[in-house]
């Protein structure tokens, strides 16, 4: 059913907007990190106008954000995730940071299908993707958010 319900936000043009996607990933923190007992911190853009994202970057970006937030409650120990969306100019920043401390085989670890997906994902809309291990882990996802 979540999964449904994520294929029919993902294909709904009216939710081409970056404060829609904000919206479903607040969401998806509560729904998945709350009954972990993982606290979290989420900061989004705050427009009186909202701007509109292109839908494929849209889907694309979510889907990376959820596999980061499945491998945080799978891989990690976190007891908190800092998730954050910024704007420069024609970009926008997609950072998730958990505080875990859970160490793994590294080579595994990123080449995993979940990295390797968000990689093949950052490539469709042609942005940056980068991995960080500094006292718990990082991602940065960097595209262009008008690039169609």
């Amino acid at each position: 059913v979540d999964a449904l319900s994520d294929i029919v936000w993902v294909i709904d043009s009216s939710n081409n907007n970056i404060q829609n996607l904000s919206e479903r990933m607040e969401s998806v923190l509560h729904q998945f990190l709350a009954p972990l007992n993982i606290m979290f911190t989420f900061q989004s853009l705050q427009n009186k106008k909202p701007f509109l994202i292109n839908q494929d970057h849209r889907q694309h970006v979510f889907l990376i954000f959820k596999e980061a937030v499945t491998n945080i409650m799978k891989h990690s120990n976190a007891t908190h995730v800092f998730v954050s969306i910024s704007k420069d100019e024609n970009n926008l920043k997609l950072t998730i940071k958990d505080n875990g401390t859970k160490i793994t085989n590294e080579h595994r670890t990123l080449n995993g299908n979940g990295i390797k997906n968000m990689k093949l994902r950052t490539e469709k809309i042609h942005g940056e993707i980068k991995f960080y291990y500094n006292k718990g882990f990082t991602i940065e996802l960097i595209f262009n958010y008008l690039n169609k």
